[in-house]
């Protein structure tokens, strides 16, 4: 979906929402007044507060507000829309997350995406060319916060999974380091005195991301966590280099990420990449 599309979508939904309150006089005036100081507390206060405030009121205005969210970003709707089972010790729970949540407007993440790549290879490197890789069965990137027991790294802004250019740059690392495979080890990763001679960059999917919603079952029989990963997916990944591209150097970067793994879980089989068929 075009930016401008998606604009023109987000207009007429609102548009059908004030439609909605306007067919109840009762209502009409409510919903008007909340709505126009929506925007000043949750720059005041923050997102996440303003919804809190709101899921704390009954009145029917109020709800209506809350029936009419339509998130598309899955950043915004994972850590700043969460509900709690008030019935199960106020545990988290995932709300409206399925597999195929980008299906919609993944044209826009993809234009984006695009450009990012396009961006990075005007940088003055010599670029591997681009490495295609899909997930072989599940992969599970770690937030650095979060409020649920366990979580999934995405994009601040656009809200896609993504991995950072320090989680790649750590197991290619830590895989030559195991092979001592490469002899210019230390001018290639560099030290805290020598600059490397390779840049990592963060790497974004270029087919739409499918979640899945996986399960941790610890010793205690009566307690299920859940946590969620991504599968089905194609990454691209991008090796800079300060000199002539390393030809050895290329193919150890591809073998850690079918060999070693990424992520959590590797040791049972997530995290492990193949080439694309």
């Amino acid at each position: 979906m075009a930016v401008k599309d998606l604009e023109k979508e987000r207009a007429i939904f609102a548009y059908q929402c004030v439609e909605k309150a306007n067919s109840d006089k009762g209502l009409k005036d409510d919903y008007k007044s909340y709505v126009k100081k929506i925007p000043t507390m949750i720059l005041t206060n923050g997102l996440g507060a303003t919804f809190a405030f709101i899921y704390s009121k009954n009145g029917k205005a109020y709800e209506l507000v809350m029936e009419n969210q339509s998130i598309d970003n899955f950043h915004l709707k994972f850590n700043k829309f969460s509900k709690f089972n008030y019935k199960d010790g106020y545990k988290l729970q995932y709300q409206g997350i399925n597999e195929n949540f980008f299906n919609k407007n993944w044209n826009f993440y993809h234009s984006k995406i695009k450009s990012y790549y396009e961006n990075i290879q005007k940088l003055n490197l010599n670029f591997s060319e681009p490495i295609d890789l899909d997930i072989h069965y599940r992969l599970l990137i770690g937030a650095e916060q979060s409020i649920y027991e366990t979580s999934i790294r995405l994009h601040h802004i656009y809200g896609i999974p993504y991995i950072p250019s320090s989680a790649i740059k750590g197991v290619v690392k830590s895989h030559i380091e195991q092979l001592k495979k490469l002899d210019s080890f230390i001018d290639m990763f560099g030290t805290e005195e020598q600059e490397g001679k390779i840049v990592f960059f963060d790497t974004f999917p270029i087919s739409e991301p499918k979640i899945k919603m996986d399960i941790i079952n610890p010793m205690q029989e009566d307690k299920i966590i859940n946590f969620l990963t991504i599968e089905n997916t194609t990454f691209q990944f991008l090796i800079g280099f300060k000199d002539e591209k390393d030809e050895n150097f290329i193919n150890l970067f591809k073998e850690a990420l079918t060999e070693h793994g990424i992520g959590a879980k590797t040791a049972v089989g997530y995290g492990y990449f193949k080439e694309t068929s």
